[in-house]
């Protein structure tokens, strides 16, 4: 019996680091590829990521599309009302939004990697004089900072 459940503990720690996407379909907990996830989205006819700002703002036909979208991605099946299975609008929206929230989360958590971006020379590599500037420090009084110079004694 202790095997069993010792078992299980790891099988559930491997499936939480393969980093899959987990959703509730309406029947059961499902897991997808992010990737595969991402493919789609991005290769679907209609559906587009800049719509949320659409749908935010109550754009009926913005939040069909993304419904639609989202539907035809994950496999979720919409509410029929005579069998009284599957899941409403929002739901479905919201398995969107909680996807969209993950891929977000595994950007920030994610490592660069081994190896780095190769250097680009910017402009500001040319040595360029520093400016000076003249402050107000009180009434009538102004000074003009300088660098200090460690080499000779304070007068």
């Amino acid at each position: 019996m202790l095997r069993r459940i010792m078992d299980w503990f790891r099988r559930r720690k491997r499936n939480r680091q393969r980093l899959l996407f987990s959703y509730f379909d309406g029947w059961r907990t499902s897991r997808v590829d992010p990737l595969r996830v991402h493919r789609d989205l991005e290769l679907h006819p209609e559906f587009s990521w800049d719509m949320g700002f659409l749908i935010d703002q109550g754009d009926a036909e913005a939040t069909d599309v993304a419904i639609r979208a989202t539907c035809e991605v994950f496999a979720i099946h919409r509410w029929d009302p005579a069998t009284e299975q599957g899941m409403i609008g929002a739901e479905i929206l919201s398995v969107l939004f909680d996807y969209s929230e993950y891929v977000e989360a595994q950007k920030k958590n994610s490592s660069p990697g081994l190896t780095s971006p190769p250097p680009t020379e910017s402009e500001s590599s040319t040595s360029v004089e520093p400016t000076k500037t003249t402050t107000k420090c009180c009434s009538g009084c102004t000074s003009t900072p300088t660098e200090p110079n460690f080499d000779s004694p304070p007068e």
